[in-house]
């Protein structure tokens, strides 16, 4: 393994988010923000993963439970907890995270 001097060495870079007590990841290359908890509406007729939908500067994005997706129940939603708005291509959504 070549050191970072010599430039080859590639840096993982990632964000940080806690989740039932365990610390999880997202690649800082897939994170466009990250943002206090906020006001997500109900969509009926939608999967248990899928919160809600959220207004952000006018553009509607879904709000992804994590927890559900991972077969928790659902994510505490506390003063500490946050959106981390994820981005792939033009794909935008926001996954709730307890701190």
């Amino acid at each position: 393994m070549e050191g970072p001097e010599t430039g080859t060495e590639k840096q993982l870079r990632l964000v940080c988010f806690e989740l039932r007590r365990q610390e999880l990841a997202f690649s800082i290359a897939d994170v466009r923000e990250t943002l206090p908890l906020l006001p997500i509406t109900h969509v009926f007729l939608t999967p248990p993963w899928l919160a809600g939908i959220f207004s952000l500067r006018g553009e509607i994005v879904p709000a992804i439970d994590l927890a559900v997706l991972l077969g928790l129940s659902r994510t505490i939603v506390g003063d500490d907890a946050r959106v981390v708005v994820i981005e792939q291509g033009a794909k935008v959504a926001g996954v709730l995270v307890e701190r």
